[in-house]
């Protein structure tokens, strides 16, 4: 499919089924008892999909996921005739949902749960009477039913199928000439970043930085390196456009001209060098170790 009407796809479906669950009926807060069930103490469940989903992920775009946006289309269609009052046309879109609601149900033998069909029926019967207030709350069953099944196993098929496994990426590292695992690779930089800053702190005294000068070089090479790591889940071609960015690689190479002046501002240069270590370690960790952490418990599980 081309890149064009996948996109077109996204945007049509996205607003027609929020318009028409949302908007039109009103669907706020929902209860999910699927999410409630999931809770102990405040913890959440992340499962770890079913091997059945695997063969639908094989190639770009899914095919689970077309059919999710397959069964978007006809839910909006039946808000947006809804709403004009054309109940004839919102009809024929609950037969076109109807159709991809039960052929979702079949995809994944393990999620057919998710698939009840009393609010299915509840819905077809509303709308033959065609009276409003019956239809809304069918509506919103409806929605209840797909917002459960989101709350439970989207996270998890985001993590697994859209996130590559850090513990297969290696990366040449720039100071030892080494190829290092992922994991081996950000002690280095940890390493590095904590030297140039104990270094900091323990040269000031003399005035003469020649131990935090050699960390600070040996982080910031490793920081530029990081790039090619990056690529293999962002693409070959694909600069960065944060975290080892010009930006952050422009505060390290002013620490490292700060350092080089006849009396250094410590304090500035520690300024800028943790405002670094923020802007390029602590965002990327936010981004990126849960999919790190979760990808490590469920291969775990499945040893």
């Amino acid at each position: 499919m081309k890149a064009r009407s996948y996109k077109t796809i996204l945007e049509i479906s996205f607003f027609l089924s929020f318009l028409s669950i949302f908007l039109i009926f009103g669907l706020h807060g929902y209860n999910s008892t699927s999410a409630n069930e999931q809770k102990e103490h405040g913890v959440y469940k992340m499962k770890l999909p079913p091997k059945s989903l695997d063969q639908y992920y094989e190639k770009e775009p899914s095919g689970y996921l077309m059919a999710m946006f397959g069964i978007l289309g006809p839910m909006g269609g039946m808000g947006t005739h809804l709403k004009d009052g054309n109940m004839d046309r919102a009809k024929v879109y609950f037969t076109a949902f109807k159709e991809e609601y039960l052929k979702l149900s079949k995809m994944v033998p393990e999620w057919s749960k998710h698939f009840p069909s009393e609010p299915l029926d509840n819905l077809e019967k509303a709308l033959e009477s065609g009276d409003p207030k019956k239809i809304g709350p069918a509506m919103a069953g409806v929605g209840k039913t797909c917002a459960n099944c989101h709350q439970e196993h989207r996270p998890g098929v985001w993590y697994k199928y859209h996130w590559k496994d850090f513990d297969k990426i290696t990366i040449a590292d720039p100071v030892s000439g080494k190829s290092l695992s992922w994991e081996d690779y950000m002690y280095g930089l940890e390493n590095s970043f904590f030297a140039t800053n104990t270094y900091l702190s323990e040269e000031k005294a003399e005035g003469k930085f020649d131990k935090t000068k050699a960390a600070l070089n040996n982080f910031q090479k490793m920081v530029e390196g990081l790039n090619e790591g990056c690529k293999e889940c962002h693409g070959k071609d694909d600069k960065r456009k944060y975290y080892t960015s010009s930006d952050v690689l422009n505060l390290l190479s002013k620490v490292a001209d700060e350092l080089n002046e006849t009396q250094p501002d410590v304090e500035n240069v520690s300024k800028t060098l943790n405002r670094a270590g923020i802007e390029s370690c602590y965002k990327c960790h936010l981004v990126h170790i849960p999919a790190a952490n979760i990808h490590r418990a469920w291969g775990e599980e499945e040893k």
